[in-house]
């Protein structure tokens, strides 16, 4: 694969509000426009869970690679012990893709989202997100998303964007549409 000149940059799409993968999905198209392979892996969520994102971007294959992990649809503060030991492995497995992935360089551009939320939820330790990042193959950029970003991720990225919440129908009682939010 070609060098191409500027990539290799981390970025961090943080904060409480809405917009994170948004943002991401667009990096994603913009890369794949200029003809760049591009991994959009995505943490905490069920390979069948629906994502409108993710139903347009398979259809870049195989420009653009998604990834869901087995095992990732979880709650965070319920569930038993083995739901959380579960969780736990199938997250790691994950990371260590991931990190499998950054080091081969078969992509210009590799998204890791919602893996702020994995961090800050302590399934996998920032000091394993940081090794993994370090050992990426020279001129891959990296996208990492989710609320909650580790201070040593910030300090560490390149370009650090927090998205804010100024108001939001949820409060009002809107439930996630389909095509919009969903």
């Amino acid at each position: 694969m070609a060098s191409v000149p500027g990539l290799g940059l981390i970025q961090v799409y943080t904060g409480p509000g809405k917009g994170k993968t948004s943002a991401a999905c667009g990096a994603v198209l913009r890369a794949a426009g200029h003809g760049l392979r591009v991994c959009f892996m995505q943490f905490l969520k069920a390979p069948d869970e629906p994502s409108g994102e993710l139903y347009i971007l398979r259809e870049l294959a195989p420009r653009v690679s998604v990834m869901r992990f087995e095992g990732q649809r979880a709650p965070f503060t319920a569930g038993s012990q083995e739901a959380r030991a579960a969780l736990e492995a199938s997250t790691m497995e994950a990371v260590r893709e991931a990190s499998g992935i950054l080091k081969e360089g078969d992509f210009d551009l590799v998204v890791l989202d919602e893996l702020n939320v994995v961090v800050a939820a302590g399934l996998v330790q920032l000091e394993r997100v940081l090794e993994m990042l370090g050992s990426r193959r020279p001129g891959t950029e990296v996208i990492v998303t989710g609320r909650g970003a580790a201070q040593g991720l910030i300090e560490k990225a390149d370009l650090v964007t927090e998205m804010l919440e100024v108001k939001h129908p949820h409060h009002d009682g809107t439930v996630a549409r389909q095509g919009i939010e969903l």
